[in-house]
């Protein structure tokens, strides 16, 4: 087998690990908010500063770009075929979906922080 052929197998098992960590994460985020009932901010500050917590939401964050990169890659690399063009269209991806996760870290540390 080719080294091409086994790239498309393991971004597919990467795109449905995370959709199932995503799917669970939202599942027990939903559950407990409506076994909970309204909340307030020092109840959910509280919450999101559990470790447990902290790290299952960084956790669910990261599954959350590595779902969206093999989703973007997949179909840029389907219907974009200038190379320059798929390159910097990726690009731009790469460096929103960084800013993405470092600005998600910053929320989680700051609520750990305070």
């Amino acid at each position: 087998m080719s080294w091409w052929a086994t790239q498309g197998l393991k971004t597919w098992v990467w795109q449905r690990l995370s959709a199932v960590y995503l799917a669970v994460y939202l599942v027990a985020l939903l559950s407990v908010l409506l076994r909970q009932g309204p909340i307030t901010y020092a109840q959910w500050h509280d919450w999101f500063a559990q470790p447990v917590v902290g790290v299952a939401t960084a956790g669910f964050f990261v599954a959350f770009a590595v779902h969206v990169w093999v989703g973007i890659r997949d179909v840029v690399f389907d219907y974009v075929k200038p190379y320059q063009y798929r390159l910097l269209l990726l690009a731009g991806v790469v460096m929103t979906l960084i800013v993405m996760l470092l600005w998600a870290f910053r929320i989680l540390l700051m609520a750990v922080m305070r």
